[in-house]
């Protein structure tokens, strides 16, 4: 059926050279009256090659436009790995000062903790110091003591000797 359809379609419209865009039957009594719309193949032609024309321009501005967003995209792209390249460079920069501050922080809590011990040898020498003052002023208390104890025994033992000198010339 609509092959037979079809068939009759191009027959007519070899035969007529046009188409038939809308019909419009009204009914009047016994009589049917036809307004009928056509379009010639020319026609139809000329504007099937303006529409093909504006396809063709649309489909090169659209390839224009995806051209110039792919540059777009290099360009953008570009910048953008440049821009990464150099906040990669400057976290480096800072992550070294962060280092450099983290052992400068270390070498000063080092130095301040070598400050801390060198105070205390200071107060633990200045102690020592003082009890080795106070340590040989009682050993040189001491020895002088020991000195005269020693200088009253000589004596002693001179007198002692002389009283047993004087004992044995008693008794012989």
């Amino acid at each position: 059926m609509y092959l037979r359809v079809y068939c009759v379609a191009i027959m007519q419209i070899s035969v007529l050279e046009a188409f038939l865009l809308e019909t419009n039957d009204s009914h009047i009594g016994d009589k049917y009256s036809t307004n009928r719309q056509f379009v010639t193949v020319s026609e139809f032609h000329d504007v099937k090659q303006v529409l093909q024309h504006e396809d063709n321009e649309i489909r090169q501005k659209v390839i224009q436009i995806q051209s110039d967003m792919h540059q777009d995209f290099k360009l953008l792209t570009s910048q953008l790995k440049t821009e990464l390249s150099s906040l990669n460079q400057r976290l480096t920069v800072c992550e070294q000062k962060n280092e450099y501050m983290d052992l400068t922080f270390e070498v000063g809590r080092k130095y301040r903790e070598i400050e801390n011990k060198y105070g205390n040898l200071q107060l633990s020498f200045e102690k020592l110091k003082r009890q080795h003052e106070n340590d040989l002023f009682v050993i040189g208390n001491r020895t002088g003591q020991l000195e005269k104890e020693l200088q009253d025994v000589k004596q002693l033992k001179s007198v002692n000797q002389l009283l047993d000198f004087h004992g044995m010339q008693t008794d012989v």
